[in-house]
């Protein structure tokens, strides 16, 4: 069984791109992911509303989206909800989803590294990592004490139509 000294417990949007660029870095990487219901990724279309994240403020999003165009060909999207124009910006979903994910259940998360975790064969194990990050969203507070985390819900379609080039 391969070691990895790094863990990335939840495989959508976030956790991909997380995963993706400590990988670049040459940490040896697995993503951790049970596909819990209702987790944020699929109902967002890969869409990230810039308001919502410009509101981490410009010492956070300015490097975050540097690391996200380096990796990936992140596109700005201008559509129309109701009578004012949005935008939003938009990864192609094959793009990020390409970290392999390892579909073990994630219980615990402690301070010194070790997670409890359910394998896919249904056995239980403490494992020990040196760097743990939780992109989990709404899930997160399950893991570890997290502040007030709030999930909403919502739905979205991805499809897949070519683009023709000007």
């Amino acid at each position: 069984m391969k070691t990895y000294d790094t863990l990335v417990i939840g495989a959508g949007l976030f956790g991909q791109v997380i995963a993706k660029a400590l990988a670049s870095q040459g940490r040896s990487v697995v993503v951790m992911d049970d596909a819990r219901p209702m987790n944020g990724t699929a109902p967002s279309g890969m869409l990230m509303k810039p308001s919502w994240f410009a509101g981490l403020g410009k010492d956070i999003y300015d490097p975050a989206l540097l690391v996200m165009h380096e990796l990936y060909d992140i596109q700005e999207l201008e559509f129309k909800v109701g009578p004012k124009k949005t935008s939003a910006l938009y990864v192609p979903h094959e793009q990020v989803m390409s970290m392999e994910v390892t579909p073990y259940s994630v219980f615990k998360v402690y301070e010194d590294g070790r997670v409890d975790c359910e394998t896919n064969t249904g056995s239980r194990a403490t494992l020990r990592f040196e760097l743990v990050i939780v992109a989990a969203g709404v899930w997160s507070s399950k893991l570890l004490d997290v502040p007030k985390l709030e999930g909403k819900q919502g739905v979205s379609f991805i499809w897949d139509i070519p683009v023709e080039e000007n």
